[in-house]
């Protein structure tokens, strides 16, 4: 990919905080970033109390609390409960909490010593008295009697989930209205494919189970799912939710919620906490976060990720609920919200109009390049970008390399991943363009306003280099809204000593070729990346071509400006070593 020398990315760090502190809402230009805890935490359980994210890890001695109310800025509550002063029957092996608001009172579920405890408190982090017994002390399906989830369903009925790891196996007991005692016996209710960790989430009619397979100390760790039309089953096995995606592995235990506050459960707003091993280490578990999808009532597989998710207040000025997109399918020019130094727009361009695979994709102001004509086609949540380039390729995350700062390219169009986007509308009439397997977003090169610059995916900030918005066209016209009527080809470019500049025209349907009384010729200028102006020039008389000489410009790259009355053409140069 070609890089603007005089605005190196590190530039960009920089130059985007200043502008994110000074113009932008903090709340709106944040993201999460994986891991969102920091240190070594495991078994997270997310709830939302009082207009706050708690999330609760597994403790060993004692446990911990961390709240946040956007699920970007994670604050330590301290030590919540410790099992020692707090707990008569057990000291150690404080395992997987789940908390639950009820009866004005927090329910702290948790695993001491292999079995099932439960203390209440008046606030999310209590304090909280214990019981002063196990809730379940044994099973008669189970010894491994661990890892609380509990559910309360619409009627009011609640229940506990538990079980796994060696025998893998979970039960089920119905829990009366007071949360500390049971309605009948324990019911045997093993999923396909368990071993532990289970959490339920209801969606519509529909009661999804996820769950822990494999074991949670190595790469075999993963998430798993089945659903019912009944909280106790049968279960339908479904698939796989969660597993090793690039340098993220060991991906388990998970909680999902809904985001509180975005209507009824069929708006599309969805997100998975989850520990995880990363870049090989074994050694430490993190706490993640990103979103979750559901197609045809199913759930999509999630794609870890460093960047995780967007920030989520649930303040009145907040960004709203993301629902599923409603850009129609079309063809459209994507524009950016930054312009040139002049106030010209800035295009999603495919360089120097070519078409092959390995193209750099870039900006450019408008010109009458199928390169800068998309087709958007909408499935299951996600868009697919192609070029209306004759070769038809699709917007690809090159390689699909999930780093921050990855290039995009162009590929066959397959129906990869990597090669679909979230739009997701931010104000203005502008769109955030996401990748679904990074997380990251559309970002032109260190926030460059000169024609030319890379673009790359990179965390979201909210700045003008992340938003575009989307202006239709016609899939079959030659030409685009407001473009010329010619277009201009060079040759050689790159150039080394000197570059011809044609003219010709763009013919509509049922025209003939040819300028009719205008076939007057041409001016030109060409300037470098700086925006200074190297050369200029016209076309003899009414020709409708040119020559520059370029033995004296140094190499790099240069864009070129064509005028013929009042219109423009704008095109991308390379001058090489002779």
């Amino acid at each position: 990919m070609r890089k603007l020398p005089f605005f190196p990315r590190l530039f960009q760090l920089i130059c985007s905080l200043c502008i994110f502190f000074s113009v932008h809402d903090k709340v709106h230009a944040q993201a999460s970033g994986n891991p969102i805890l920091q240190g070594y935490e495991a078994d997270p359980d997310i709830q939302y109390f009082n207009g706050k994210y708690y999330i609760y890890p597994t403790g060993g001695n004692y446990f911990k609390a961390f709240s946040s109310t956007d699920l970007t800025n994670w604050v330590f509550e301290g030590v919540i409960f410790d099992l020692g002063p707090q707990c008569s029957w057990a000291n150690v092996n404080g395992w997987a909490p789940h908390v639950v608001f009820r009866n004005n009172q927090y329910y702290f579920y948790y695993t001491a010593e292999a079995k099932i405890g439960v203390a209440v408190g008046p606030s999310p982090i209590g304090p909280f008295t214990d019981l002063g017994y196990p809730l379940i002390g044994s099973d008669p399906f189970i010894t491994d009697i661990i890892d609380p989830a509990v559910f309360v369903d619409n009627d009011g009925q609640a229940y506990i989930y538990y079980g796994g790891s060696a025998q893998s196996k979970m039960v089920i007991r119905k829990l009366a209205s007071n949360m500390t005692s049971f309605i009948g016996g324990p019911t045997l209710a093993t999923p396909q494919y368990y071993t532990e960790a289970p959490h339920m989430l209801k969606r519509g009619s529909t009661y999804y189970l996820s769950y822990s397979n494999g074991s949670w100390a190595n790469s075999t760790y993963n998430v798993r799912y089945s659903t019912s039309n009944s909280p106790m089953g049968p279960w339908t096995y479904r698939g796989v939710i969660l597993q090793n995606w690039g340098p993220f592995t060991g991906n388990g235990h998970a909680s999902i919620m809904h985001r509180p506050g975005c209507g009824d459960d069929y708006e599309d707003e969805y997100f998975i906490v989850y520990h995880r091993y990363q870049n090989g280490d074994y050694t430490t578990r993190r706490v993640c976060i990103d979103r979750l999808y559901f197609t045809n009532a199913l759930i999509m597989p999630v794609y870890p990720t460093w960047a995780g998710m967007p920030a989520r207040p649930n303040d009145p000025e907040g960004m709203g609920c993301i629902v599923p997109n409603t850009i129609p399918n079309g063809t459209y020019r994507i524009v950016s919200k930054m312009t040139t130094a002049t106030g010209q727009p800035l295009v999603l361009d495919i360089f120097n109009c070519s078409t092959s695979r390995s193209a750099d994709i870039g900006t450019w102001t408008p010109t009458s390049c199928p390169g800068q004509r998309w087709q958007l086609t909408y499935l299951d949540g996600f868009y697919t970008i192609v070029s209306q380039q004759p070769t038809h390729y699709a917007l690809d995350l090159t390689g699909c390399n999930i780093n921050e700062g990855a290039p995009l390219g162009l590929w066959d169009n397959n129906g990869n991943p990597c090669q679909q986007y979230r739009l997701e509308p931010v104000g203005g009439g502008y769109y955030r363009i996401m990748n679904r397997v990074s997380s990251y977003v559309l970002d032109i090169g260190a926030c460059s306003n000169v024609p030319g610059a890379d673009v790359t995916h990179w965390r979201w900030k909210g700045l003008d280099c992340q938003l575009w918005k989307f202006e239709p066209i016609s899939a079959s016209a030659a030409t685009v809204a407001g473009a010329p009527t010619y277009t201009v080809k060079t040759y050689p470019n790159p150039a080394k000593t000197e570059l011809n500049i044609v003219m010709e025209p763009v013919l509509d349907a049922g025209k003939s070729a040819g300028y009719g009384t205008d076939n007057k010729g041409f001016t030109f200028a060409l300037y470098n990346t700086n925006g200074a102006l190297v050369a200029k020039g016209k076309s003899p008389g009414e020709s409708t071509s040119a020559k520059v000489d370029t033995r004296k410009l140094p190499k790099g790259n240069y864009f070129l400006k064509v005028n013929k009355g009042s219109e423009q053409v704008e095109k991308q140069i390379i001058v090489i070593d002779q």
